[in-house]
């Protein structure tokens, strides 16, 4: 056996002020701990010199973890100095390093902190002595037990003072807390835990305002008596108040310039989308993004509308019309691609053109309305013998019916000649004249828009339909008597007038006509909302859905966007035997193709092809853009963005219900049931159910 070159007899003191606690109520304790003994060789001769000593300490008597050392070496300056066989140390005052163990710990404070017994492992020169030293509690350790034991500390009593125990604990008086740490103890000021129910729990003394924090699903909830919360920014002068009354958010901009009620950001797909309500520049909402404003019904209707997006300011669709605009001072409307009708509503279609001559005044003119829908091509031509071949507008032939409606009147210019027409079509007139006469001539030729000939003219009401109010008129004419003049009745008064026997104009008949249609007056017949039957939330049954569309002619109740349906046209034969077939042509755009592309197919954009399209072929793609009307043709497909439409799909990865939403999979071009409704990977709602494999379904197209 080897034998040891040391031997050491030693001590550890803890070293401390010898008053009592009520003379120094404030005494922190020193950071170092005093190691004495005693250093002999082998013979058992005292040594003297400076050695070099390393001081472990671990958390068991033998193996166990080491949790701390302190160097005490020639290398670093601090070796110890022995006389006569004696040394001191400050243990904590060499070069202090963490330990192999678990923890990471820089001083001796550390260490008491977390381990209830410390031992004391001694290593001399290349030596480690034998056996280890636990560290025993002396001076300021007992000092605090004493001072516990009469439940005061610094004169105060020990519930100002928080414990790490799991009993309730009161704080009287304030606290105040503060985090210095780095990494990411900075971020956490305080952290609480708690039951399932809540981690926390604040009230006032009346109990008349709450905020429960974590509480189960949510982060935070509050209540109160007047509202849940109020936050305010007094420099600022902006505030909120959430769940006032019968209001969910209240906001109060400041009145700095640039203060807004309400500033929201989100860039998590790159593009930058940013909000602004209520600014003090007098924007009611300013939208940016791609598109600028999305809004969708949430009562089950189909109704949405796009603002600012690409290169359109307002892009609006639905499943009754596209677009509903009423002005609630005349009773106006107007319905935007409805049915067959770009415009449909009760008012002129005119346009207003700056006056050439008085710049305060504006021309309006009204549009001719028939009861056809009409096109037309005009000129000048020429007799050359006696006859002339006109040949009309290339484009006319392209929007006219060749066979029914064409009517073609000829003005002579000049002179006073007989002309006929000999022959007429939606490309050629043949008109003849005197035998050898050259005489000039006017001609114009109406012919009904191809595809609108059986346009029903008389419909079922579905809302009312009154002359609008012609009070703002009115009102115009008492501001500016002169231009009264101008309308069609005083004109024609004015061609009366000029007859020798100065003939009135009798308008009894044009009164009791006036009269059976309506003219909306706004004391006699209340409010346009009223008289238009708009639905209400009032209206909407309890789960909140919207009230069912009535049936034709019920006009007191009829939605909002409701007019009768066009004249009955012949439908396309069924895809599928029993299956319905769909009608109405989608709302399409147009973009190149990096792909080969079948109808009903899914597609995403493809990243490589610098805004091409592609088949899809990875479940929840973002890059999500609709579905192929058609297959490629020429590099470019047609898409479906929002209609009714069938769609390629896969129940490989999940039965198909109807009413579920749909999303891309991996199968290409094909559409799978979304698990979860991420923001732009939703391609629509499914109409239909698919219980396996790969099929068509219906699918209300909705690309969000």
């Amino acid at each position: 056996m080897r034998k040891s070159f040391w031997r050491v007899g030693w001590s550890i003191v803890v070293v401390l002020g010898l008053a009592s606690p009520a003379a120094f109520p404030a005494a922190d304790p020193p950071a170092l701990m005093q190691y004495q003994g005693v250093l002999r060789n082998a013979s058992n001769a005292p040594l003297t010199g400076t050695y070099d000593m390393v001081f472990r300490f671990f958390d068991a008597e033998a193996g166990g973890n080491e949790v701390l050392l302190d160097r005490h070496l020639a290398a670093n300056a601090k070796a110890v100095a022995v006389a006569g066989g004696l040394f001191a140390v400050g243990l904590g005052s060499g070069v202090v390093a963490d330990g192999s163990g678990p923890g990471v710990y820089a001083s001796l404070a550390e260490v008491f902190r977390d381990h209830a017994s410390v031992w004391l492992e001694v290593q001399v020169a290349a030596e480690t002595l034998a056996p280890r030293t636990r560290v025993l509690a002396t001076g300021y350790a007992l000092n605090a037990a004493t001072a516990q034991s009469s439940e005061t500390l610094d004169g105060l009593p020990a519930s100002h003072f928080l414990d790490t125990s799991s009993s309730w604990q009161w704080k009287s008086g304030a606290l105040v807390l503060q985090n210095a740490a780095t990494g990411h103890a900075a971020i956490d000021a305080i952290q609480a835990s708690g039951s399932a129910d809540t981690a926390g729990y604040f009230a006032n003394t009346a109990y008349t305002g709450r905020a429960w924090l974590a509480e189960g699903d949510h982060g935070l909830r509050a209540s109160g008596d007047e509202y849940g919360g109020y936050f305010e920014a007094p420099y600022w002068g902006s505030s909120a108040w959430l769940a006032r009354d019968n209001t969910g958010a209240w906001v109060q901009a400041g009145s700095r310039p640039g203060s807004c009620a309400g500033r929201f950001y989100g860039a998590y797909d790159g593009s930058g989308h940013n909000a602004t309500l209520g600014c003090n520049g007098g924007v009611g909402v300013d939208g940016y993004g791609n598109p600028g404003g999305h809004f969708l019904s949430n009562w089950g209707y189909n109704g949405e509308a796009l603002l600012g997006y690409f290169n359109d300011g307002v892009d609006g669709f639905g499943t009754w019309t596209g677009g509903y605009f009423v002005d609630t001072d005349s009773s106006a409307w107007v319905n935007v691609a409805y049915s067959t009708y770009k415009l449909a509503g009760s008012g002129a279609v005119s346009f207003v053109q700056n006056h050439p001559y008085d710049q305060d005044k504006v021309v309006v003119y009204a549009a001719p309305e028939g009861d056809e829908v009409a096109v037309y091509t005009r000129g000048t031509a020429r007799l050359h013998g006696g006859e002339a071949r006109v040949k009309l507008g290339e484009t006319f032939a392209l929007v006219a019916n060749p066979d029914i409606g064409l009517s073609a009147y000829l003005t002579p210019l000049g002179e006073p000649v007989p002309l006929a027409i000999a022959e007429k079509s939606t490309s050629e007139l043949v008109v003849r004249g005197p035998a050898g006469s050259n005489a000039e001539f006017d001609y114009i030729v109406w012919g009904l828009r191809i595809g609108f000939e059986a346009q029903s003219i008389v419909q079922p009401k579905q809302r009312e339909a009154r002359v609008p109010s012609m009070a703002d008129h009115e009102a115009t004419y008492k501001a500016h008597p002169s231009l009264r003049a101008h309308n069609a009745l005083e004109r024609f008064k004015g061609m009366r007038a000029g007859r020798p026997w100065n003939e009135t104009a009798d308008l009894a008949r044009a009164r009791k006509l006036l009269d059976a249609v309506g003219v909306y007056e706004p004391g006699r017949d209340g409010s346009v909302r009223s008289l238009l039957s708009l639905p209400s939330h009032d209206e909407a049954t309890p789960d909140g859905s919207a009230p069912a569309a009535p049936p034709p002619g019920q006009g007191s109740t009829a939605p909002m966007a409701t007019l009768p349906a066009a004249t009955p046209r012949a439908e396309p034969a069924p895809a599928e035997p029993g299956r319905e077939a769909i009608a109405a042509r989608p709302w399409i755009v147009r973009l190149p193709a990096s792909d080969r592309i079948e109808g009903g197919d899914v597609l995403v954009f493809d990243p490589v092809a610098g805004g091409a399209v592609k088949r899809c072929d990875r479940a929840a793609d973002a890059t999500l853009v609709g579905v192929a009307v058609a297959p490629d043709l020429e590099g470019t497909v047609e898409l479906a963005v929002a209609t009714i439409f069938e769609v390629r799909a896969d129940a490989g990865f999940g039965a198909i219900r109807p009413g579920d939403l749909l999303t891309t999979s991996e199968t290409p071009g094909a559409a799978q049931r979304a698990t979860a409704a991420e923001p732009g990977t939703i391609l629509g709602k499914a109409l239909e159910g698919l219980e396996a494999g790969v099929g068509t379904i219906r699918v209300l197209v909705m690309v969000r």
